[in-house]
């Protein structure tokens, strides 16, 4: 089967590379180079966590990205997953938390609560003051993100995928890339915030910036051995200083529309401000801590009742078009489709294959 994937972030190249070790003949469209910063898989590090709370599918996929992404490690010779564990800093309200434990160990994962004490001997410098424990995942850590979606491309290059470089557009159940035309069996669309501009009929929504903040930390702070962290209740993740790359911190909130064709991304001054705040607050030795790099992220932020673009988030991650059967949507719309990548794309793979 002939299959064209327009987009090589994460999810596009995952899923070429598994149809093409299938045997498929596979086109991969990318309009930039792999890794470039206007697009969404562009990081230094990614959080590959495994508690999702309450949800149990989240979690099983996370495990099973887990092990794919290492077996891509070990098939690539490169350092991709840097397992330094994920600490989930939890108040009085433990609802999530709690969840997530008891979703993690019926699945056989290995998880541990620790006291705010021993989560401070982990982060120094941690203000443990108002927590009630710490959830810890130890085989969580974290991915090498820009080496990560390099390896996925060349192996699916290995496999005998093609990539096709330009800027594409669709035109029925074709692919328009610049002058040319492509057609194929499948056609998927894995363009990430793109999608609601080239299918405003299915996808409607707005495509808003978010920033991550790397600052300048000591010996003390680096990964490993500090760990990953979150605090679910607060909607912040971050990480110890992996290669260099500096202390990561990011907020959950949401920012400023975003023109995905301006050519460099700025970051907003605000959610610099709003991390050091939360800085403050639980790491306070770090409020004044230097800015080494900022990263700008962008998601897409769906309208409420748009039926279509709702199946993009959740568990439904594969829309066929209503129209053209050829043509399918591939996304995840919850902002974390990193770390699942190679599992969505295992199931992705399975649907197209099958339909």
């Amino acid at each position: 089967m002939r299959v064209v994937v327009v987009g090589a972030g994460v999810l596009g190249a995952a899923l070429a590379r598994t149809l093409a070790q299938q045997n498929h003949e596979v086109a991969l469209v990318e309009q930039f180079d792999v890794g470039d910063p206007r697009a969404a898989s562009h990081a230094c590090t990614r959080i590959l966590r495994l508690a999702h709370g309450e949800d149990v599918a989240d979690t099983r996929s996370a495990w099973l990205a887990r092990r794919l992404w290492k077996e891509l490690e070990h098939e690539s010779g490169r350092s991709l997953f840097a397992e330094v564990g994920m600490a989930w800093l939890a108040g009085q309200e433990v609802s999530w938390e709690a969840a997530g434990a008891a979703v993690l160990k019926s699945q056989g994962i290995e998880v541990a609560r620790l006291s705010p004490a021993e989560a401070g001997r982990m982060l120094p410098g941690l203000l443990e003051d108002d927590l009630d424990h710490v959830l810890f995942e130890p085989q969580a850590g974290l991915l090498r993100a820009a080496e990560a979606l390099q390896a996925l491309v060349a192996s699916a290059v290995e496999a005998g995928a093609s990539v096709v470089r330009g800027r594409a557009s669709p035109d029925g159940s074709l692919v328009l890339v610049d002058d040319r035309r492509l057609e194929a069996e499948r056609i998927v669309w894995a363009c990430g915030a793109w999608t609601p501009s080239l299918f405003p009929e299915l996808v409607r929504g707005s495509v808003i910036q978010q920033d991550v903040c790397y600052f300048e930390v000591g010996d003390e702070l680096s990964s490993p051995p500090a760990p990953a962290w979150g605090e679910w209740s607060r909607s912040a993740t971050g990480s110890g200083d992996l290669g260099r790359f500096g202390f990561k911190v990011g907020l959950d909130r949401s920012g400023p529309s975003i023109d995905l064709d301006a050519p460099v991304r700025t970051p907003v001054a605000e959610h610099e401000s709003d991390v050091r705040t939360y800085l403050a607050h639980r790491f306070p030795r770090l409020t004044d801590a230097p800015l080494i790099r900022t990263e700008t992220c962008q998601t897409v932020a769906l309208d409420p009742g748009v039926s279509a673009a709702a199946m993009l988030g959740g568990e439904v991650r594969l829309l066929r078009h209503p129209d053209y059967e050829r043509v399918w949507l591939l996304g995840d719309g919850s902002g974390h489709a990193f770390k699942h990548a190679p599992a969505i794309a295992a199931d992705a793979a399975t649907m197209l294959t099958s339909a």
